[in-house]
């Protein structure tokens, strides 16, 4: 967090009830084509890292394919890192 300092985590599980990524056609970028990935996103969890400092831990759940394509392609786990960095920014009104 940027504006306190706080260390945080990111968590991302998989679930099957979680909706599964395609492609969607966005009218506010005139018809183009994009990945959408739902995403669920948990509550702050107040926390300790390894050195015993407070951090913050947050619980992304994402459908397991989505987990399966961040393993097998790392341009594709970069995307889905900015897009839980942005999911989480944006519910709970912080700067990551």
């Amino acid at each position: 967090d940027t504006q306190s300092g706080m260390k945080i985590f990111l968590n991302v599980v998989s679930n099957e009830n979680v909706e599964k990524p395609h492609m969607k056609s966005f009218a506010e970028l005139e018809g183009e084509e994009g990945c959408r990935v739902p995403l669920s996103v948990g509550t702050p969890v107040e926390d300790f890292d390894k050195k015993k400092e407070p951090c913050v831990t947050y619980d992304l759940v994402a459908n397991p394919e989505v987990v399966d394509e961040c393993q097998q392609h790392p341009a594709f786990r970069e995307s889905v890192i900015s897009l839980c960095l942005a999911a989480v920014s944006q519910k709970y009104k912080i700067d990551l």
